[in-house]
């Protein structure tokens, strides 16, 4: 393998040795990018007093990333866990097993997808966009609750799509690949008359998937440890929007279908049976009007539902479950800036679950149903002072009262200071908390030995970051974070000695110290390129040992290069080191190498060829042999991820 290492260090090293030939290109088109989600209004990279990573619409073109999970793999500090049924992301040295990423937030269009019965954000195929409608993807790193309440406890992903505008036509797109991969893809948009902008897109995808083979079920009874036709996957996304003048409306429905090739809680293994259904849809409309030159009024309401089912099959029964979450919400949020260096923000939120329920059954039993609607309502304020011209203060909290838990405060501080042109410092203190979500309260199963919850309380977060952003010359762009978190009250499984049932408790607790450093370069003549380090150090306060699925040290780079006025080559590399399992192995460090071909042979025809383009990706192009940790549903304490694979796209717009 190391000489295999070396030729793709080769290759980094010659195609990143190009610019320095380059004449001199601006990174202010980089550092320029609108982010609306680090303070509920538009800011920059450096204005924000959040850690921000922008993924624009040129870096998935250029990179070809398919699917969310692609984009995020690019961010510093995040890497992720796939089970060959759901993706989980980790986030500076934290992920738990099978935690539905029920602790970071997803937004679309601003919108807050996680549901509200797991209060989990669907990273994976879930949520899959066709990456032609996408503008940007902001990453907040860090707590938000002070601004978006449960469940932003290490950070927000808001996936912003293109508008009609944007779009301005007709665009379509195919393509496949290994596993049996097809996909196809169509958006449009453009302005009607002079106010009227709408955009529409669909995705379709299917995969088949290839044969999985899991040693500890080798054994003639489980049909030597190889599931047939068990890993496809099959899932689609429809989105919309519409703005008028000072009106908005953003709509999304998705679902997704995928088999389980895992045997994963204890079901029958090759079971053609075994799957889960996800869907999810939401509207939400919006008016956004300026009172005076100093004051604008934003309101907001929506709907949004959510609904899951699962079977799982065993040697005697089918048992079953599903889930619904059906919610209703209205939002109204003002800014003032009551001074030349003063702006406060102050909204208002509320929420009523209609119904948020849970039902798990076989042919001839019960075992669990229940429907527990429920209300929040939040208030938060926000106060920015701009001291002097290159020092601003943030002051911020968010009140959230719910029915039955404990109404939590989340306060905010922040100290962004440019003490010469092209540096930033950012000095941030948050705290965040998530409400124990209506499965870890009312989850209840005699047959499995879990009984439900008493008492549970909200996990909290306390986070101090420090940042530092310095623009390199004209090229090069780099931070230096470091941060220390806390967690407090974290919910996990105990066993109780008294009947020795399984219950969700709040007795775990967790620390970390970490950091990064990342640096971003735009060049002259189109070529780009990427890099960063994370080092981490992530432990389990009770035991006083490291957390389990939490790598010490990742490693990312990427680089896009030119070939042709109308064919681009992208690069990328990802190392992560060893993690330790839920049963106490450890699995092996690995390298991740991708490679995407870009070309655009029209690209100065007019018409529809002068906007199509051909695509194609290379994925674990040097076949790395890898396994991430599960959970403890699974006898596998790492699940063998995919070796290389090759995907075409060829998309046209007119």
């Amino acid at each position: 393998m190391n000489h295999r290492w070396t030729a793709w260090g080769v290759l980094l090293l010659a195609a990143a040795a190009r610019p320095l030939a380059a004449q001199q290109l601006s990174l202010d088109s980089v550092l320029n990018q609108p982010i609306q989600s680090a303070a509920k209004y538009t800011q920059t990279m450096t204005e924000a007093a959040a850690a921000v990573t922008i993924v624009t619409a040129d870096d998935i073109r250029r990179y070809g990333y398919r699917t969310l999970e692609d984009v995020l793999r690019r961010v510093p500090d995040f890497y992720t866990s796939y089970d060959r049924n759901y993706l989980y992301l980790g986030v500076r040295g934290f992920s738990r097993p099978t935690d539905y990423n029920d602790r970071v937030l997803l937004l679309v269009n601003g919108h807050t997808t996680n549901d509200g019965v797991f209060g989990g954000a669907g990273l994976g195929t879930e949520t899959v966009l066709d990456p032609d409608v996408i503008e940007r993807v902001e990453v907040v790193q860090g707590p938000g609750s002070a601004l978006y309440g449960t469940g932003a406890m290490f950070g927000s992903i808001n996936v912003v799509t293109k508008d009609g505008a944007a779009l301005d036509g007709v665009h379509v797109a195919a393509g496949g690949g290994s596993l049996g991969t097809v996909q196809g893809a169509a958006a449009a948009g453009g302005m009607i008359g002079r106010d009227l902008n709408v955009g529409v897109s669909g995705e379709w995808t299917y995969t088949a998937g290839a044969d999985q083979y899991n040693p500890e079920y080798d054994s003639a009874a489980s049909n030597f440890g190889v599931a047939h036709h068990l890993d496809w996957d099959r899932y689609g996304t429809a989105t919309a929007t519409v703005s008028w003048r000072g009106f908005t409306a953003s709509a999304m429905a998705a679902t997704r279908t995928k088999a389980i090739p895992t045997g994963a809680f204890d079901m029958a293994f090759d079971d053609s049976r075994a799957k889960t259904l996800d869907e999810t849809r939401f509207l939400d409309l919006g008016y956004a009007a300026a009172l005076s030159p100093a004051v604008e009024l934003r309101v907001r309401g929506f709907a949004q539902g959510y609904y899951y089912e699962g079977w799982y099959p065993y040697a005697t029964t089918l048992t079953q479950d599903e889930t619904a979450d059906e919610r209703l919400g209205s939002e109204a949020e003002l800014r003032w800036d009551t001074g030349p260096r003063n702006r406060l923000l102050a909204g208002l939120e509320w929420q009523r679950h209609t119904r948020a329920s849970y039902h798990h059954w076989s042919a001839d039993t019960t075992y669990l149903d229940c429907d527990v609607p429920f209300d929040v309502a939040a208030a938060h304020l926000q106060d920015e002072l701009q001291v002097t011209r290159d020092l601003s203060v943030v002051v911020g909290a968010r009140y959230e009262a719910y029915a039955s838990l404990r109404p939590e405060l989340s306060p905010r501080g922040a100290l962004v200071y440019h003490p010469w042109p092209g540096s930033t410092l950012k000095l941030l203190y948050g705290e965040a908390f998530r409400a124990p979500s209506v499965y870890e309260r009312y989850y209840s199963d005699p047959v499995s030995g879990q009984k439900a919850s008493v008492g549970l309380r909200p996990e909290r977060i306390t986070t101090a970051q420090a940042i530092w952003q310095q623009r390199l010359g004209g090229e090069w762009f780099a931070t230096l974070s470091l941060y220390r978190y806390g967690v407090r009250e974290l919910i996990d499984t105990w066993l109780d000695p008294a009947d020795s049932m399984l219950q969700f408790r709040n007795i775990a607790r967790a620390d970390a110290t970490g950091g990064s450093i990342a640096l971003n370069a735009a060049f002259a003549h189109g070529i780009g390129a990427y890099a960063s380090l994370a080092i981490e150090d992530a432990r389990d306060a009770v035991r006083d040992a490291q957390l389990t699925n939490s790598p010490a040290n990742i490693a990312k780079a990427g680089v896009v290069v030119p070939l042709a006025a109308w064919a681009s080559l992208g690069a990328e590399a990802r190392y992560e080191s060893s993690r330790l399992t839920v049963y106490g192995t450890r699995t092996d460090p690995y390298l991740w190498t991708g490679l995407h071909l870009l070309v655009t042979p029209f690209a100065r025809a007019a018409g529809l060829l002068g906007r199509s383009a051909l695509s194609i990706a290379l994925g674990n192009a040097l076949d790395a042999r890898y396994a991430l940790p599960g959970g403890y549903e699974h006898r596998q304490a790492a699940i063998v991820q995919d070796g290389r694979t090759v995907n075409l796209r060829l998309s046209a717009a007119w």
